[in-house]
């Protein structure tokens, strides 16, 4: 388990093979797959408490893997006609806390993870039943835009990111979404 979490008599390796090492942690994720939801989703679960337990320095590396298999599950339960006791409630819930959790270790990531969570969102969700959690998300990456950049270079190409992605944005009504571009400006 040295490759999840640190143990007393592991030996600290080098920068660059303690990235290696964990991108593959991240890659094993992506090979995850069942053919039951819940099941599928406590696999899910699992990994999630595995990398948490690795703390921030793994983190960074293992949690976006987490939140784009937690995308392509989206679409799996969207698509399942079986009987589960999972919605995509629990995904969008598990979704806030992880994309929650990189933007407090990587603002650039966040703001870049939130928005695909609200493109993601967009997709799954054309009643637009889901439009006050996908405002969260889009809201916080504006709150990381307006509070956590602070370099002009990075705030040019975060607006740019924005503006990109709420221009294919459909998830929202007309209140919300004007709300959300006077804030983008």
């Amino acid at each position: 388990m040295p490759l999840l979490i640190d143990t007393q008599d592991s030996v600290e390796a080098e920068q660059y093979e303690f990235e290696e090492e964990q991108q593959n942690v991240a890659r094993l994720l992506h090979l995850i797959y069942n053919s039951d939801a819940d099941t599928y989703f406590e696999i899910m679960q699992a990994f999630k408490k595995m990398f948490a337990k690795g703390g921030k320095k793994r983190m960074k590396f293992t949690y976006p893997s987490l939140v784009f298999a937690l995308f392509r599950f989206a679409r799996f339960l969207k698509a399942y006609e079986g009987e589960t006791r999972i919605s995509l409630d629990n995904i969008w819930k598990m979704l806030l806390e992880v994309v929650g959790k990189i933007s407090g270790l990587d603002c650039d990531l966040g703001l870049r993870l939130n928005l695909q969570t609200v493109l993601c969102m967009n997709e799954l969700d054309p009643e637009k039943q889901y439009e006050e959690i996908s405002y969260e998300f889009a809201s916080q990456a504006l709150v990381i835009y307006q509070d956590e950049l602070s370099d002009s270079e990075h705030k040019l190409i975060a607006i740019k990111i924005i503006a990109g992605t709420f221009q294919r944005l459909s998830c929202f009504d007309e209140d919300n979404y004007d709300t959300l571009i006077t804030n983008a400006t």
